[in-house]
């Protein structure tokens, strides 16, 4: 079926629908630097071998710089951002009114310049005070994160056209106590379960804070959803198949199905599933193979035709308006247009399946620090000189660019 509908979109002008929404995604941590009340920066004072964000992007103090390439080089008309946790609640109960200003006029200068806000609220960081009470490990300490969202609401809400209350739950979880690769580094089932059942509560709690204080706004939460296959028609590789997509694409959602206005997708890759390299593919060293989209075992990790299947399943289940809040590949060479292109070419073919989606986001806006793999992927359609903090659009930006102007792609 996908080989029969890829011999046949070649040639076209693909129009998007009216209204679409084209953007780049960031998170605080990963760009803006020196966020010093943070537990990834703590942890990185604890961890030798982990390279170490420091000024990252400086994205701090050039957020302005950064807003306007968004607006006049891109052409976006949205943003997906997150707001610092640990910037605004440096201490247990003390929010900073300096922070406030800041993230104030971060959202003011993005809606001026006619973008539409997307404010993620947990971005895999946490304050140092919150992870040493456990995080999202412990139930009780839930009481602090709405806390904070109804804080968000309330300095934050009439500049916030959609929420997003967590980013990547499964991830967190996976690479925090299964992969154990992110803070604290433990192979813990036990929390692993804890933490997921905790966030799936932790969504719910802020859905309705947010919806208290505004009927009418849009939140969600965005998954990393894997193209799960199997590696032979050997019955086993299908059912694990199945498994692992329920676990890792399915069951955050359905355990929240009601308490969602939007479905947000992060898609990068696929995940070819076998019974007899079960655990093959969740080493770092693979992970890191996927994430700078180099050739593994069962070939290419890039998998543009996977989103199509992915978007039509959300489509049919939850009859919702779908977000590609995040896609996007590394590389200092600049592969960026072709990988953009072929993944718009499926998200459009979903698009005439009647998959309700309404915008796309490439991650990322510019170069960044990429968690426990540092600086060394590069996603950004603006390099990053991290010297002189220099942005330099790539060929892919002007690429991009040109897309979203015309809300068109011709292929």
């Amino acid at each position: 079926m996908i080989n029969r509908i890829k011999s046949k979109i070649i040639n076209q002008k693909l129009h998007f629908p009216k209204n679409f929404l084209w953007g780049t995604s960031t998170s605080a941590y990963q760009t803006e630097g020196n966020n010093f009340y943070s537990n990834w920066f703590g942890w990185e004072k604890t961890c030798p071998e982990q390279e170490k964000c420091n000024s990252s992007c400086n994205h701090y103090q050039l957020f302005e710089e950064d807003i306007q390439l968004a607006k006049n080089i891109l052409h976006n008309n949205a943003h997906r951002l997150s707001l610092e946790w640990s910037r605004l609640e440096p201490k247990i109960g003390e929010y900073c009114q300096q922070e406030v200003t800041h993230y104030r006029t971060v959202l003011k200068s993005l809606k001026d310049k006619g973008l539409k806000t997307f404010v993620t609220l947990h971005h895999f960081t946490s304050p140092q005070w919150f992870y040493e009470l456990g995080d999202f490990t412990k139930r009780q300490n839930l009481i602090y994160f709405e806390k904070y969202v109804r804080f968000c609401a309330e300095q934050f809400g009439d500049l916030t056209d959609f929420w997003i209350t967590i980013n990547e739950p499964n991830v967190y979880v996976f690479f925090s106590y299964i992969l154990a690769i992110f803070p604290p580094r433990q192979k813990n089932w036990l929390k692993a379960i804890k933490m997921f059942l905790n966030l799936t509560k932790a969504h719910r709690s802020a859905y309705q804070i947010l919806h208290q204080k505004n009927p009418r706004v849009q939140v969600g939460t965005c998954l990393d959803y894997v193209a799960y296959q199997p590696k032979t028609n050997n019955p086993v590789d299908k059912i694990l198949t199945t498994f692992f997509s329920f676990i890792g694409n399915d069951l955050f959602t359905l355990l929240t199905s009601k308490y969602h206005d939007f479905i947000g997708v992060n898609y990068y890759f696929r995940q070819i599933v076998s019974r007899k390299d079960i655990l093959h593919a969740t080493t770092e060293s693979e992970l890191n193979a996927k994430i700078l989209g180099e050739e593994g075992q069962a070939g290419s990790s890039i998998y543009p035709e996977g989103i199509y299947p992915i978007l039509l399943n959300l489509a049919q289940k939850y009859h919702l308006p779908i977000y590609i809040t995040e896609n996007g590949v590394a590389g200092a060479d600049d592969k960026r247009k072709k990988f953009i292109q072929e993944h718009l070419v499926w998200i459009h073919k979903a698009i005439e399946k009647g998959a309700n989606i309404h915008g796309y986001f490439y991650w990322s806006l510019m170069d960044n620090f990429e968690w426990a793999f540092g600086f060394k992927p590069r996603f950004g359609l603006f390099e990053v000189n991290y010297l002189t903090f220099q942005r330099i659009p790539r060929p892919s930006a002007y690429f991009y660019g040109h897309i979203c102007k015309n809300n068109c792609l011709t292929i």
